[in-house]
């Protein structure tokens, strides 16, 4: 099963099974690494302070998958994109995307 993923914009606390899994990956998409205060390691190192270009894209989708990995082993990451809207670039924001597939064993 092919799951589509954005970062968190809501939790529900009572997600259980696939929804619980997806819950998690969009809340470390969601989450920069010190911010959480009783974890500090938990979450993604983004790209700041560096030209949306290619290079940073690619530095963002190797800290966002390494958290994935990390933080969630149920899943696999297949792929991680960006919404390129006009409006994104000029805010200077990258917004990710990520394409996940359910490890073996929780299929």
């Amino acid at each position: 099963m092919i799951l589509e993923i954005e970062p968190m914009s809501n939790i529900n606390y009572g997600a259980t099974g696939v929804e619980a899994i997806k819950q998690n990956v969009a809340f470390i998409m969601a989450t920069y690494q010190q911010s959480c205060p009783l974890d500090r390691e938990f979450g993604y190192v983004p790209v700041l302070d560096s030209p949306l270009n290619k290079l940073s894209r690619q530095r963002n989708t190797a800290a966002l998958i390494q958290a994935i990995h990390e933080f969630e082993p149920r899943v696999e990451v297949l792929e991680v994109t960006y919404e390129e809207t006009a409006e994104e670039l000029l805010k200077g924001k990258l917004k990710p995307k990520a394409k996940v597939v359910l490890a073996d064993e929780q299929i």
